[in-house]
């Protein structure tokens, strides 16, 4: 799994190897968004997000975004 747009500010690009459920989780571990992504290039809009530090999950991996406006 490897995200492309990262600090991001209304769109997070993904490109994944693998179909299925993801889950963002702010830094008090609290699940803020949850989204499905199919195999190859996704954009998720995560323009309701506040500006910050959170972590996305999924396909047996934990990766850190960073969201600025």
């Amino acid at each position: 799994m490897v995200y492309v747009s990262n600090p991001s500010k209304v769109i997070l690009n993904i490109n994944s190897e693998v179909s299925g459920s993801f889950s963002v989780y702010n830094v008090l571990g609290q699940k803020v968004h949850q989204f499905k992504v199919e195999n190859g290039s996704n954009t998720i809009n995560v323009d309701k997000l506040n500006s910050g530090t959170y972590f996305v999950e999924g396909a047996n991996a934990t990766q850190k975004i960073i969201i600025q406006k």
